[in-house]
């Protein structure tokens, strides 16, 4: 792979190649014990690695000096261990590919990559980290390994939320890329202060563990372990469509907004999972 923000460490590679198929497409390789995909058990596959397997298949077709500028994923049913999930691409723009992912004939998720020239990084402004900050006990973020927590204590004002990232560890394999920040790394610092939204709310106003859907959006990589990102929301949900709900947030480096990022969830349960 050629992308600036493609994977370095080998555990981080997966997929495996399919024989005989019509365009491009691989299975996805799952490793339950893998130390952040499963960084707790699981009885699913997980979102963010379906994710991370169309991520690496647009990937492996860039040209050179392309970066992921965005990624729109819609969870259609769960993905089990039962049996291999095969994912499959096809273009739909310049730069642009639709992933379906698939397992028993049956899709289960559908994401679509763009990728984009780089050019310069997401840089401006001398704002820092403060000196104090303090990693959210694990448990408030359903991770078991402290490497895996990527955000500091976020601080609540009304329906508004803002945590800093902490500086990236070398020991999460999340952090790996080859130059920029990678893409799923900063929608994981998103995810993680949705867990800690629902850590503070256990009844009302949780965001679903099942999620139907996500988006992110960069407009410029950022590059090095140690830029000062901010992630910067809302606590109030955005009705999209009936029964349909969404989070949002910016994330910014040096006080200069350069993504943007939302997860979108059901309002209730329901008896069939969807996502």
């Amino acid at each position: 792979m050629t992308t600036i923000d493609s994977r370095t460490d080998p555990r981080n590679a997966v997929l495996l190649p399919v024989a005989g198929s019509d365009g491009p497409a691989a299975q996805l390789r799952v490793d339950r014990h893998h130390p952040f995909f499963f960084d707790h058990p699981l009885d699913h596959v997980p979102g963010l690695l379906l994710l991370e397997g169309a991520v690496q298949l647009a990937q492996s077709m860039a040209p050179f000096g392309r970066f992921v500028s965005a990624i729109e994923g819609r969870f259609i049913r769960y993905a089990l261990f039962e049996a291999p999930i095969l994912l499959s691409a096809r273009e739909t723009g310049p730069d642009r590919l639709e992933i379906t992912l698939t397992q028993k004939a049956q899709d289960r998720a559908v994401v679509t990559v763009t990728l984009a020239p780089y050019a310069l990084p997401a840089a401006g402004g001398r704002l820092n980290r403060p000196l104090s900050l303090l990693p959210p006990q694990g448990g408030l973020l359903n991770k078991s390994r402290p490497e895996n927590i990527l955000i500091a204590e976020p601080r609540r004002q009304e329906d508004r939320i803002s945590a800093w990232m902490l500086p990236l560890p070398e020991t999460c394999l999340l952090t790996d890329s080859v130059q920029a920040v990678h893409p799923l790394c900063l929608l994981e610092g998103f995810m993680q202060v949705q867990r800690w939204i629902n850590s503070q709310n256990p009844d009302a106003g949780r965001m679903r563990d099942i999620l139907t859907g996500v988006s992110f959006r960069q407009y410029a990589p950022v590059l090095g372990r140690k830029a000062a990102l901010r992630i910067d929301g809302t606590t109030d949900f955005t009705e999209t469509a009936p029964n349909r709900f969404s989070r949002a947030a910016t994330l910014s480096h040096g006080g200069i907004a350069f993504a943007e990022c939302a997860l979108h969830t059901a309002v209730a349960m329901r008896a069939t999972r969807t996502g």
